[in-house]
């Protein structure tokens, strides 16, 4: 964080909740998890917009009128802190901040959708585990989003995100732990082992 100033209100939510009401026209720095921001289309419906990870500002919409339908759902359990700015100063930094971050999750988000299945879940489990995970030998934890999720985000049918699971499973990029968790391991310059909580039903 920079020169503007966290709150005391903090909320969670869980896998798949909605931010709602007032909180939807709030500030928020997102603590941890992950969140997706939908707009809603021409044709009534919500398509994903972008991705939002820890260290994010959610809302910044709010600050320079842009005037648009959005929902801002969680991909994973969620932690956000809610934003205050007193001075032109916070909100210049803030606003930097924002965009900044808000560039890389762009230039990130091409990488989500070039190149085979396979390689795109493969760069969107990395993203979400978090940043530098080559330079850590040590085992991470996250949430692993729905399966539609992950289709959405990377722009292939559900069909094809199992079968890209799979393979990464067989070449032991990812590894089943138990029903409900997966680790993968990112066979980079160093190998890191990271354990996921998976959910990998269609359906949810």
């Amino acid at each position: 964080m920079n020169n503007y100033v966290l709150g005391q209100r903090e909320i969670n939510l869980s896998r798949r909740d909605i931010l709602q009401g007032e909180d939807l026209q709030a500030l928020w720095h997102l603590k941890s998890g992950a969140l997706r921001v939908d707009i809603l289309a021409n044709d009534g419906n919500y398509v994903f917009d972008r991705l939002v990870l820890p260290g994010d500002v959610v809302g910044i919409e709010n600050l320079v009128e842009i005037r648009e339908h959005r929902r801002v759902r969680a991909l994973t359990p969620s932690c956000l802190h809610q934003i205050h700015l007193s001075s032109e100063g916070q909100t210049r930094d803030l606003l930097i901040d924002a965009f900044t971050r808000i560039y890389q999750r762009t230039r990130e988000f091409v990488t989500f959708r070039t190149g085979s299945t396979d390689a795109r879940v493969r760069r969107l489990l990395i993203a979400l585990c978090g940043p530098g995970l080559g330079d850590q030998p040590e085992t991470a934890e996250c949430a692993l989003p729905s399966l539609s999720d992950i289709a959405a985000i990377v722009d292939a049918a559900p069909e094809s995100v199992c079968r890209a699971l799979a393979n990464l499973r067989q070449n032991n990029f990812l590894q089943d732990r138990t029903a409900s968790m997966s680790k993968f391991i990112h066979l980079g310059n160093r190998p890191t082992r990271l354990h996921i909580g998976a959910s990998l039903n269609p359906s949810v």
